[in-house]
């Protein structure tokens, strides 16, 4: 006769369900709160990802095989929770898969992150992720306010505006950052973004490229920003089409900087070393592209 989950002993229960698919082991966990309660230890080592739409739909998925997930389409589907709102069932599987990791995938609408953001708060958690589709050029820096807190931000398109200004007093501090910005937008307002994030440990600014057409930031500037670095800075990892490479190797010898011996994937490279702890980095350009990073292994 076979014996029910619900009377299995903890580590026989965690066995079984080591052995089966998340869309099972959400299943087995909605039936009651009992349920809910037995199974939320026995999976309490592995870590998860809850991924928000704009849709209000979502994903969790494990962080270690992306293949483990399951998604709010399929919970209707089968009839999961049909009773509940949006929140209750995300209530739910915050409490049962152990606080998960906040993604939040947005099209356009920054009433959505501060709604969430509040409701994850009253769960004691924080958005970790956030992807931001579109926005336009005025908005990106009261965004950038709004998104402080958040370890890793994406926007994908910040849509070109005329008489844009940036204000060059403030600076940010995201673990990682991407932007895609309009390749005709306003020089001093690219330079003044790009200086803003200088003490983000990863960074990364695109969409201005040689063949585009549109204007660059001159040579000054890319020694500029590097200068800024080696008097201090949190940044690890950099890249950007946002400069004219066109006399790259002239930045570095009026920084007292040197070409190291080796190189990267067969670039030449430059070294450069911050003045107050000897943090050192390489530089190198790949074609329209310029490279900073912390973590480098020469060949």
């Amino acid at each position: 006769m076979p014996i029910p989950l619900q009377k299995l002993p903890y580590l026989a229960l965690k066995e079984v369900l080591s052995t089966m698919k998340l869309k099972e082991i959400f299943k087995i966990a909605s039936l009651s709160k009992e349920n809910a309660r037995r199974v939320k230890p026995c999976i309490s080592s592995q870590r998860f990802l809850l991924t928000i739409f704009s849709s209000d739909g979502w994903k969790i998925e494990s962080e270690c095989s992306r293949n483990f997930e399951y998604w709010s389409e399929d919970c209707s589907k089968n009839g999961i929770f049909l009773d509940k709102t949006g929140h209750e069932v995300l209530e739910f599987i915050v409490e049962v898969f152990n606080k998960p990791n906040i993604c939040l995938l947005i099209k356009n609408d920054m009433e959505k992150f501060h709604n969430y953001s509040r409701f994850f708060g009253t769960l004691g958690l924080k958005i970790g992720q956030v992807t931001f589709y579109r926005c336009k050029q005025g908005e990106l820096q009261n965004m950038l306010e709004a998104f402080k807190g958040v370890p890793e931000i994406h926007i994908y398109s910040c849509i070109l505006e005329k008489k844009i200004q940036f204000d060059n007093n403030i600076n940010y501090y995201f673990e990682s950052i991407e932007i895609r910005i309009s390749v005709n937008s306003d020089l001093k307002w690219r330079k003044d973004l790009l200086f803003s994030l200088i003490d983000c440990k990863k960074v990364n600014i695109n969409g201005i490229t040689h063949r585009s057409g549109g204007k660059l930031l001159p040579t000054k500037d890319l020694k500029a920003f590097l200068e800024r670095w080696i008097e201090g800075s949190k940044m690890e990892q950099f890249s950007t089409t946002a400069f004219d490479l066109s006399k790259f190797s002239t930045v570095f010898k009026p920084l007292g900087q040197v070409i190291p011996e080796g190189g990267v994937q067969k670039r030449k490279c430059f070294l450069i070393q911050q003045k107050n702890n000897g943090r050192k980095a390489i530089v190198y350009k790949d074609e329209d592209e310029v490279e900073l990073k912390t973590n480098f292994e020469l060949i």
